[in-house]
Order: structure tokens, then C-alpha cells, then sequence
């Protein structure tokens, strides 16, 4: 609708400053858009520079951290390296999965808020809002999403991981035939007594509040598992 294009900057192995700087003219680029996760590919430009050289230019940045969110505090460093407006996906809080936020300048956030049904209906301009209309469950589901992400016990997330872990190892211990056992996981006690955070956080979460189920309900439940579904389930 507005006529824009997206346009690629540097080669397939690399983009360098040089490449960065040709590219940022005022006058015909609208904002400079960064995939944060990505960051320490090799041949990328870091956020903090691709930042620094798009304000000399006056360009915003526009940065997509839709799942990088934890631990919670390393959120606001995509802002303090010079993002302009931040975006995050409420999923990987345990949210909505339609939901999001942005955060930044007051004045993009301010933008993007326009960007809605009311604004495609009585706008001053033709915009594509329409699509981006949610329903108020969503909203609010995204916010406490994001509210209880912030306040969790992560530590206590991640030890209820592995203790999950153990109890499906030992339910689906007779099906090795038809898969990897689970005891020689590397979330497992039995195999690796040192686990760390490198479990992904879009798996189980336990809101705060409410209690885990007993050990025993859960043995129950695996053990009911029919032997073609505990071999093949990860």
C-alpha cells in the first residue's frame, strides 16, 4: 500500500559497515530492520553498531526479539544498545500466541498503536489496520503473560524441567526398542548430574500459584502411554 520495498544489505557471507552506510539514505529509507537473533552470526553487524550508524543517518531501528526473553533483565538491552522499537512475541512468555508488544521511543509505540482497526476506519490515511485488530482476551492475556514472565522463579522452572524429565524416563523405560531412551537425555539426572539453562523456555511452564500435579498423577499418565507414542515423543 505505501509503496516501500525491503531492500537486503551486504552479501550472502557478510555485511560490513561500509555496506550499511552506502545503503542509509535519509531521504528514501524509512528504518533499518535487525533479527537480534542473529547478532553473533558470523559476518553480522552487531545491533549496537547497526544502531549507532543508522541514528547518524537519522534512521530509527527497528529490532525483532520476538523470543529472546530470557533471563527477563537481558530485554531491556536490545533498548539500551540503541534499538528505536522493540519487538517481542507474547508466546514465548506463555501467552497468546497471536499476541505481541513493542517497546522504544514513545513516539514509534505511539505509531504503531495507530495502526489498528479504529485508526482504518477514521484515520487520515488508508492503512492496513484491519488485520491487526485483537480481541480484548488477547490483550489482556498478553499482558499478564509478560507480567508473570518478569516475576517467575525460572530457577525453579528449570529444576521442574529435569524432574519431569526423570519421572518420563523411568515411565518409558521398557520402550527403548523404539526410540532413543530418555535416560541418556542430557536433561536427565542419570546421565548428567550438571544440567543448565540451555533447555528451551517454550516448553512447560507452571504458572505461579498453582501447584505442580503429584508425581504419582503424572507416573499415571505416562504410564498409560501406548508403547508406539512413548518411543516416538520428545
Amino acid at each position: 500500500m505505501t509503496g516501500a520495498k525491503l531492500r537486503l544489505v551486504g552479501t550472502d557471507e557478510a555485511t560490513s559497515h561500509e555496506d550499511l552506510e552506502q545503503a542509509l539514505d535519509p531521504e528514501r529509507v524509512a528504518a533499518v530492520f535487525v533479527p537480534a537473533h542473529l547478532d553473533d552470526e558470523p559476518g553480522a553487524l552487531p545491533l549496537g553498531e547497526v544502531a549507532a550508524v543508522a541514528h547518524d543517518h537519522g534512521v530509527p531501528t527497528l529490532v525483532d526479539a520476538a523470543f529472546l526473553n530470557y533471563p527477563p533483565a537481558s530485554m531491556r538491552r536490545f533498548t539500551e544498545e540503541g534499538g528505536d522499537l522493540v519487538c517481542f512475541s507474547a508466546k514465548y512468555c506463555y501467552g497468546p500466541n497471536t499476541g505481541g508488544f513493542v517497546v522504544g521511543r514513545s513516539d514509534l509505540v505511539d505509531a504503531v498503536a495507530v495502526v489498528d482497526f479504529t485508526g482504518f476506519e477514521s484515520g487520515r490515511w488508508a492503512i492496513f489496520g484491519r488485520p491487526f485488530k485483537l480481541d480484548l482476551h488477547t490483550i489482556v492475556g498478553t499482558v499478564l503473560a509478560v507480567e508473570e514472565w518478569i516475576e517467575f522463579d525460572h530457577e525453579a522452572r528449570w529444576r521442574a524441567y529435569a524432574e519431569l524429565v526423570d519421572e518420563l524416563a523411568g515411565a518409558v523405560e521398557g520402550f527403548r526398542e523404539f526410540g532413543p531412551s530418555l535416560a541418556s537425555s542430557p536433561w536427565s539426572r542419570r546421565s548428567s548430574p550438571s544440567r543448565s539453562t540451555a533447555w528451551s523456555s517454550m516448553w512447560t511452564h507452571r504458572r505461579p500459584g498453582r501447584p505442580p500435579p503429584t508425581s504419582s498423577a503424572r507416573s499415571r499418565k505416562a504410564t498409560r502411554a501406548s508403547p508406539s507414542t512413548a518411543g516416538t515423543t520428545r
